[in-house]
């Protein structure tokens, strides 16, 4: 997992490593704590600001609260936005702050209405074209824009940010799978199998691939081919539970 994707895909613990915030929620609430009073010492720093933000992110992460996750998320945009003031081309601050309100969009879809999020995919959507222009060779970024795209119905758009992506990291199997699952959705059933086999071919043990790849095939009536994929499937699974 590249380390500037969404959370949508769950990340995991890739924040924390990046900004060292290892360890117990108490432990990164006080690291973060010393951000905030080194971002009122010293207001014009971007990098004391960019760790502010990705602290506000990993703590957002990490809680099960969704009002106090909502809040998070407002305060490291908040800290995004004081960083782009004072370097409005840092293109990794830029793709931050898209991931950042494309997660809130995403939050708000599930909790409150389609309605509440669209402001949020409409800014995550400048923010990480913003992106993409400053670094058009930065994959993770069209990938986030791909699926900001996909979160709006925008399929064309989206397909065509992720074999940007893809065209950049042939092995890059999030962007793949994002691509099979539009073509799921679109019922081109064809192009979603080739697609999942990509995803399997770069990722022998990717669970979900063969499950879909198992549903293709019976939907095509290839029952052999359904069979052994769902095999597959029910393998991996049994093995990732022993």
């Amino acid at each position: 997992m590249k380390n500037w994707k969404s959370v949508a895909l769950a990340v995991g613990g890739v924040v924390f490593a990046l900004i060292g915030l290892t360890g117990s929620a108490g432990l990164a609430d006080k690291k973060v704590g010393a951000f905030e009073t080194a971002g009122r010492l010293d207001p014009r720093s971007v990098d004391v600001m960019s760790k502010l933000v990705m602290g506000y992110e990993s703590l957002a992460m990490a809680t099960k609260d969704s009002v106090r996750t909502a809040a998070l998320y407002d305060s490291a945009m908040s800290a995004c936005k004081r960083a782009l003031a004072l370097d409005p081309r840092d293109a990794k601050m830029a793709v931050t702050a898209g991931r950042l309100h494309l997660n809130r969009a995403i939050l708000l879809a599930t909790t409150a209405t389609r309605e509440d999020a669209m402001p949020f995919y409409v800014k995550a959507e400048g923010y990480l074209k913003a992106a993409v222009e400053l670094n058009p060779e930065d994959g993770p970024s069209m990938f986030n824009l791909g699926l900001c795209y996909s979160h709006q119905e925008e399929f064309d758009e989206a397909v065509e940010m992720f074999r940007r992506a893809v065209a950049l990291d042939p092995k890059d199997v999030d962007s793949w799978a994002q691509i099979g699952l539009i073509q799921v959705r679109q019922k081109d059933l064809d192009g979603a199998i080739e697609t999942f086999k990509e995803v399997t071919a770069i990722q022998p043990d990717h669970v979900r691939a063969w499950e879909y790849l198992a549903s293709l095939y019976a939907q095509k009536d290839m029952v052999k081919k359904a069979r052994e994929a769902d095999a597959m499937a029910q393998a991996l699974q049994d093995q990732a539970e022993n």
